[in-house]
């Protein structure tokens, strides 16, 4: 029963295999609202590459991932605070309509614009 799964990770593994899906959801989760402080930080440098506010990695892992995993900001996982993910969704507005935002992805306190970019520096 749907109801019997703990977990929404769990459960969209069963969904994701049900659809003959090959896929795992990763045991990393994606960043909280609290780590959009990253980009929403205001004393952030100006060209926008470097990081001053809660700009740790994702959890490094002994065997598949040493050095840390690169955090991507497209969505934000335990949400739960209506209140707190709507200040976070409100200063990340006002910061995109001044196109003020960072790129996306972090990775040891510097954005990075996609993969590609990050690459040149993490090969």
């Amino acid at each position: 029963r749907v109801v019997d799964v703990p977990e929404d990770e769990d459960l969209l593994n069963i969904a994701t295999w049900e659809e003959k899906g090959t896929k795992q959801w990763c045991k990393y989760d994606l960043p909280g609202p609290g780590d959009f402080m990253a980009l929403v930080n205001p004393r952030a440098a100006r060209d926008m590459t470097s990081c001053s506010a809660a700009c740790g990695d994702i959890t490094s892992d002994r065997r598949y991932h040493p050095k840390g995993v690169a955090k991507a900001f497209y969505t934000a996982h335990h949400a739960v605070d209506p209140g707190e993910t709507r200040r976070y969704v409100q200063q990340l507005a006002d910061k995109s309509r001044k196109n003020a935002l960072p790129p996306p992805l972090m990775y040891k306190g510097r954005f990075y614009q996609g993969g590609e970019d990050l690459r040149k520096e993490y090969p």
